[in-house]
């Protein structure tokens, strides 16, 4: 991957493919599914809220622990699956809630 991690928005599942989205509004295809790309990132700080996107926490706006999202800064809303939702639990003291 020629991207650094900080530079990676997110992530997002396309069949076999990933398009990876970068801060500065580029777009990229990578041949490389969204798991093995999720192995490599697991030093950094990312968040796989579901099984269809990768997320970088540094972009991380809001947790909504009621509705069961996160909203990133660039204002995309990514639901957290029923059966990830307890790993998400301690974000609830990181970042701002909206009831």
């Amino acid at each position: 991957m020629l991207a650094s991690p900080d530079s990676i928005l997110l992530l997002k599942a396309e069949l076999n493919y990933t398009k990876i989205y970068l801060n500065n509004g580029d777009v990229w295809l990578s041949s490389t599914n969204l798991g093995q790309i999720a192995k490599r990132l697991e030093p950094y700080n990312f968040l796989r809220p579901n099984r269809s996107v990768l997320l970088n926490a540094m972009y991380l706006k809001e947790y909504n622990e009621v509705g069961g999202y996160l909203k990133m800064k660039n204002q995309e809303v990514f639901k957290i699956s029923r059966r990830k939702i307890k790993e998400f639990q301690f974000l609830s003291n990181c970042t701002s809630k909206v009831d």
